[in-house]
């Protein structure tokens, strides 16, 4: 696909359609209306995949977005800028450029950027872009890094510069082969994060790797080496990225390593730090009996996602349902809880007699399981309660064994 300028014509027709379904546009008689309606099209699909990545970006009637796969597998600014953290000032290279949203955030701390994406196609619609932008410390290249190029290509870069080193490496590698499957091993990934990392480090003492939200972080750490850091981000409680960040000479043990799982928002940055051995060695308080207390207690999914399931009942002084049931509770509300908090309505058995009287009760409700027997999907089907509402019902289990309906409402 030929990247080009869109006209005054075309942006108000995209910007008009950025919620409409694109299938039925295709088969609208406005296909009549323009010459060249494909590519408008791709530019429609691009912004409404882009419109709760960067807002910005998606309705700036300026820039063009003609590969929606880019636009769907790009980084949200939320955590673009968290990135920055990595860096105060001086020399990044983003090796899998990308739509640029990585790059676009490196800028603004950065003294200079080096992009490089593999794409002809998307390099060009990204270096239209950016010159829209007015970004001028940012270096664009055209090329595929791989053991064979990246000794050239960085060279040349620092030699452009007048610099010997880099202060950042950040590479954002292929996690799925032909066909779609994908691959969680680092060794699989393309490029090989395995081979390249240790070229990287020649050329920057610090390296930042996006990995799998698939993975199992011990598994990576140990397979990767040299890891000081790992960051878990999500949003809107859904896992987004996990970065790794790797420091030339380290020997860290895996207990040694931080892990910080982090809920972004435009505004601010909710965080959990630990370390493996602090939850290996926590003893979480747990409910005694059938009974629990005023409020129940859902961790944000980046802790659960970095493993601290006992720490939290330590860290924030209250209950855990069951050892593996990732629920918790308590008799007053703990402020600065890193995830969402009910407060619990009843409790009831999972029978058919409670059922039939929920249903009538609460005819919706937004459904969620932690260690119960059903799906989420499974337990509205069996409960027959429409989706929606500000009643939340947990399908769990207790200690003892038994299965319980937690019906509660969201506070925060």
């Amino acid at each position: 696909m030929a990247v080009r300028e869109l006209t005054e014509s075309e942006n108000i027709y995209i910007l008009e359609n950025i919620n409409s379904n694109t299938t039925k546009l295709l088969l609208s008689s406005d296909s009549k209306k323009f010459n060249d309606y494909s590519y408008i099209i791709s530019n429609i699909e691009s912004r409404k995949k882009l419109r709760n990545k960067f807002k910005e970006w998606a309705f700036n009637p300026n820039l063009i977005f003609p590969f929606p796969l880019s636009s769907e597998q790009c980084s949200s600014i939320q955590c673009a800028l968290h990135k920055r953290e990595y860096v105060n000032s001086g020399f990044v290279a983003d090796l899998t450029g990308g739509l640029g949203v990585d790059s676009f955030a490196f800028s603004s701390v950065a003294e200079s950027v080096l992009y490089i994406e593999r794409v002809e196609g998307l390099f060009n619609s990204v270096k239209y872009n950016f010159n829209v932008l007015g970004l001028e410390n940012v270096c664009l290249i055209n090329a595929e890094i791989n053991v064979e190029t990246i000794d050239s290509i960085i060279g040349e870069f620092l030699h452009l510069k007048g610099v010997s080193n880099l202060d950042l490496i950040y590479l954002d590698p292929s996690r799925r082969r032909d066909g779609g499957k994908r691959v969680l091993s680092l060794s699989e990934y393309e490029p090989d994060v395995i081979i390249l990392k240790t070229i990287l480090l020649k050329y920057s003492p610090v390296l930042l790797f996006k990995i799998s939200p698939m993975c199992d972080l011990k598994a990576i750490v140990n397979e990767l080496g040299n890891v000081t850091q790992v960051d878990i981000l999500s949003i809107d409680n859904e896992c987004k990225e996990i970065l790794v960040k790797v420091e030339r000479n380290s020997n860290l043990t895996e207990d040694q390593i931080c892990i910080r799982a982090f809920n972004l928002t435009l505004n601010k940055e909710n965080s959990f730090c630990f370390r493996f051995y602090e939850e290996r060695g926590s003893i979480p308080f747990i409910t005694k009996d059938l009974s629990l207390e005023e409020y129940l207690y859902e961790p944000d999914v980046s802790i659960m996602k970095a493993g601290a399931f006992k720490l939290v009942s330590t860290y924030y002084n209250i209950k855990k349902l069951a050892i593996n049931s990732h629920l918790y509770t308590s008799d007053k509300i703990v402020e600065g809880f890193n995830g969402r908090v009910f407060k619990i309505i009843e409790v009831a058995d999972y029978k058919k007699s409670t059922i039939r009287n929920l249903r009538k009760i609460y005819p919706k409700a937004n459904i969620s399981v932690r260690n119960f027997h059903l799906s989420a999907s499974n337990l509205r089907d069996s409960l027959k309660i429409q989706d929606g509402g500000d009643i939340t019902i947990f399908g769990t289990t207790l200690n003892t064994g038994d299965k319980r309906l937690i019906i509660c409402r969201k506070i925060s």
